[in-house]
């Protein structure tokens, strides 16, 4: 007996969002928001909602295979209750029996703020993943599976010990590990390496650079940012170079750095110099695309940004930034959007940021609630996401179809 057509040796476990076929949920889909994060869980809802409605209309059978997949919000209601002395709790409002739930954590959020001894206090990092293990408890080891989405990765700078300090990156993943947390999302950590503190599990790292790229090219659709004779990328230090060297290698690009250097005094009072020297391929005339993954004060990118326009000749400098933090506000980055250093910075929506950057005419929110929806109904049919985590293929076909355009002269060059 021929049983070929029985079969399915191949793409069974991969992830289609258009398509029916696929492998049996992990159980009905809990979205919780963590305080500073509504807003984007309930476009991720929005999302996940409308790629469900076209599968059940594709095959309507599944409302009745699937309980719980088609529901008018995946949205968990959860409170954190907080006493006048500081101390507080986490409280779920709705059942999470036998749920794939996934909680959302924006560690950076210092627009949430709780009242303490009549003082409204600022949310810090340090609250917000108490709250996080606050609703892992609350859940009580009644979900089936528990994911932290955690886009900024809490204490994800402090990864490795230089001296008598603290690993409290490789502490926390052990400790959310213990809690019972399965999967650990981040997007574009400052080191990945950190996983290996939790060898057994790891973590989803998710690329944000297809996202960032896309939205550059459709600001500037007439120019050829795979051409090395007009695009170059940047990393403003040494220890962005692998990031960098990713998007130069997708492009077709050079990538050029800024060395960093400390000149040592010998007054023991007096701090170090630091210098910086460029090392890379010529500028002159050519657009320069600044990569990294996070702006604080943006004194790094405003410095970066004057040195390629007046020292180097940099006819244009754009930046791709996975998290604009703007600790010190905007007031640096407006000045040298002013003057004429740098003309745009996309960042992307995965944290929350204030009106006056969202309203700065130099900035660009990427919204990745799409492809945050996507991973979640991958990982709730327990699915394969090498597809959404390696962008290359993606790139390289956005590239193509921009190259065919400018063939065409749509863009009126």
């Amino acid at each position: 007996m021929n049983t070929d057509f029985l079969l399915n040796n191949s793409n069974y476990n991969l992830y289609d969002a258009s398509s029916t076929q696929q492998m049996e949920t992990n159980g009905p889909v809990g979205l919780i928001a963590l305080p500073g994060t509504e807003d984007f869980v309930n476009k991720v809802n929005n999302h996940l909602y409308n790629i469900r409605i076209k599968k059940v209309q594709q095959r309507p059978q599944l409302l009745a295979d699937e309980i719980g997949f088609m529901r008018n919000t995946y949205v968990i209601s959860s409170t954190i209750s907080r006493f006048s002395s500081g101390e507080a709790k986490g409280t779920l409002n709705d059942t999470v029996r036998g749920h794939d739930l996934y909680i959302f954590c924006d560690i950076t959020n210092h627009n949430a703020s709780y009242e303490m001894f009549g003082m409204t206090v600022p949310m810090s990092p340090d609250e917000h993943f108490q709250n996080l293990k606050r609703i892992i408890l609350a859940a009580n080891n009644k979900a089936r599976k528990i994911s932290v989405v955690m886009p900024y990765l809490y204490q994800g700078l402090q990864d490795a010990r230089h001296s008598r300090e603290s690993l409290d990156c490789a502490n926390m993943l052990k400790e959310l590990n213990n809690l019972g947390v399965q999967v650990i999302m981040t997007y574009d950590p400052h080191e990945p390496r950190v996983e290996n503190a939790i060898p057994l599990f790891g973590i989803e790292n998710v690329p944000t650079a297809y996202n960032l790229i896309r939205a550059l090219i459709t600001d500037y659709p007439s120019v050829d940012f795979a051409d090395p004779e007009q695009a170059v990328i940047i990393s403003p230090d040494e220890r962005g170079m692998k990031r960098a060297t990713y998007y130069a290698s997708v492009l077709g690009l050079q990538v050029g750095t800024f060395f960093r250097q400390k000149v040592y005094k010998h007054d023991k009072n007096s701090d170090p110099e630091t210098t910086y020297k460029y090392l890379g391929k010529d500028l002159a005339g050519k657009t320069a695309i600044i990569i990294d993954d996070i702006i604080f004060s943006g004194s790094t990118v405003t410095r970066t940004a004057k040195a390629l326009k007046e020292e180097f000749g940099a006819s244009n400098v754009i930046m791709l930034c996975t998290y604009p933090l703007m600790t010190q506000g905007t007031s640096l980055i407006d000045k040298a959007y002013e003057d004429g250093y740098i003309s745009k910075i996309y960042g992307t929506n995965l944290t929350d940021h204030t009106e006056d950057l969202l309203n700065s005419p130099w900035y660009r929110d990427v919204d990745l609630s799409s492809m945050t929806s996507q991973l979640i109904d991958a990982l709730n049919h327990q699915a394969s996401i090498s597809g959404v985590l390696d962008q290359s293929s993606q790139i390289t076909e956005l590239l193509q179809k921009n190259k065919e355009m400018q063939s065409f002269n749509i863009f009126g060059n």
